[in-house]
């Protein structure tokens, strides 16, 4: 969206996006958190499975009752059908874009990817590949010890990082 509209979007901020992940990280984290498939560790039916994703995004998870993440199932993941379709399509586009970054448009403007050092969803490898593809208006901010979540568990780094990138006049 943002290349289609260059005129309004002047900078773009990226967190933990995984537009270029390969179907070998994809396999990665199935064997890291012991999940078959995707929809098993993205769209979890049970309530381990729910406290499972807590951690693979924030690196812990406080306890949290059986009874409280079984409702939260129930509300996050109704129409589980149509979101592991979605999941899917997403998952073989970041895959069709890790084999051929070609397809991915790189922004004309100012591009920050903020990344969590410790992400265990997509790894910095991702980070620094898009990095390299959108070229030298973009900028990478790792966080050190930053899970996926970064923006949640590292809010005050995310949000510094992000309003120090926007407010500095020009491209970069």
């Amino acid at each position: 969206m943002a290349t289609l509209c260059p005129a309004r979007v002047t900078k773009l901020v990226l967190g933990g996006a995984g537009l270029m992940l390969t179907k070998g990280e994809v396999q990665g984290v199935l064997r890291q958190w012991h999940a078959d498939t995707p929809t098993d560790l993205f769209l979890p039916a049970e309530p381990r499975g729910l406290l499972r994703l807590i951690r693979l995004g924030n690196n812990e998870a406080p306890y949290l009752p059986d009874w409280l993440l079984q409702d939260a199932l129930e509300v996050l993941f109704e129409n589980r059908a149509e979101k592991a379709g979605l999941l899917e399509e997403s998952l073989k586009a970041a895959e069709a874009n890790a084999e051929d970054p070609g397809s991915i448009a790189v922004p004309h403007m100012g591009t920050l990817l903020v990344w969590g050092g410790s992400d265990q969803l997509f790894p910095l490898a991702i980070a620094h590949r898009m990095q390299q593809h959108f070229g030298s208006s973009c900028r990478l901010e790792v966080i050190e010890k930053g899970a996926h979540a970064i923006q949640v568990h590292q809010a005050a780094r995310f949000n510094s990082a992000v309003l120090s990138f926007l407010s500095k006049a020009g491209s970069d």
